[in-house]
């Protein structure tokens, strides 16, 4: 399967059209090799969310279905995740939660090197402000350097609840 996830990673920067065509392809190729091999499909069904999101801007019916069917533990803490980071790509409410739920939920799938990462990350992002109408997808660089300015003008400011400050880790 060419399809992977490190959930130390970031899942949710925005696809082309061509990017999003070319990773339907290949997911379309890798859910028939699963089916007929009799294999996990979790992988390539979050792969289809993720694109999908990416394409739709939306909520997909997808991933609705993976958040309420989804039994195994490790899988389940990825897909949290990940619907934080792509509810953060386009900064609407409820990422920053979904983003600490995520990371509570993973973190005893993670190296420390992996949750120190995560956790800085998300700490960094706390500083966006979120909306109820998605704003335009945006790329992890791009979401970090808008939190930084932000923090740099305004730096006991944290716009999402809860607050992610974990002195004891971060300083």
């Amino acid at each position: 399967m060419l399809i992977k996830f490190d959930m130390a990673d970031w899942h949710a920067d925005p696809l082309t059209q061509t990017q999003a065509n070319q990773l339907l392809e290949q997911i379309t190729s890798e859910h028939r090799q699963a089916v007929l091999s009799n294999q996990n499909l979790f992988y390539i069904n979050l792969a289809e969310v993720v694109v999908r999101f990416s394409t739709k801007g939306g909520l997909t019916h997808e991933l609705e279905l993976l958040l309420k069917t989804e039994k195994d533990a490790k899988h389940y803490a990825l897909l949290s995740l990940v619907y934080g980071q792509l509810l953060m790509s386009r900064k609407i409410s409820g990422a920053l939660s979904q983003l600490q739920t995520g990371l509570q939920l993973t973190s005893p799938y993670l190296t420390n090197a992996g949750y120190f990462r995560i956790l800085k990350r998300h700490t960094v992002l706390s500083y966006l402000p979120l909306h109820k109408q998605p704003f335009p997808p945006a790329t992890l660089a791009q979401l970090v350097n808008e939190a930084r300015v932000i923090r740099k003008f305004n730096p006991q400011k944290i716009h999402g609840h809860p607050k992610i400050i974990h002195s004891d880790t971060l300083g």
